[in-house]
């Protein structure tokens, strides 16, 4: 459950920064994870490499800061609104691969 929550909150501070990078992944876990009924760790696999480079706070504090600056830079005095979830949005989640980069499970 611990990591769980971790990759919602990361997935929502990716979302709030608008990366780019991770945009799939992040909308992924955020519908995934939207739903509180989902307790069950063993339903989702990730990488490690992808685990920790999703989560990295070092990456999403640069992330936040570029989207500080673009802030600054077209004079707007607040982050811009996050993204809206639709299914449209997301696509087609395969559970049997790594929910973050969706390739195989086994390690890169």
């Amino acid at each position: 459950m611990k990591k769980k929550k971790q990759l919602l909150k990361c997935a929502k501070q990716r979302n709030e920064g608008r990366d780019k990078y991770f945009r799939d992944a992040f909308l992924r876990i955020l519908t995934l994870f939207s739903n509180e009924d989902v307790t069950d760790d063993s339903i989702y696999v990730y990488h490690r490499t992808c685990y920790a480079t999703f989560t990295s706070k070092e990456k999403i504090e640069n992330l936040k800061n570029r989207a500080r600056e673009d802030i600054n830079s077209q004079g707007i005095s607040s982050f811009p609104a996050a993204e809206r979830l639709t299914r449209s949005n997301i696509k087609k989640m395969d559970w049997n691969k790594c929910i973050i980069c969706q390739e195989d499970k086994r390690e890169h």
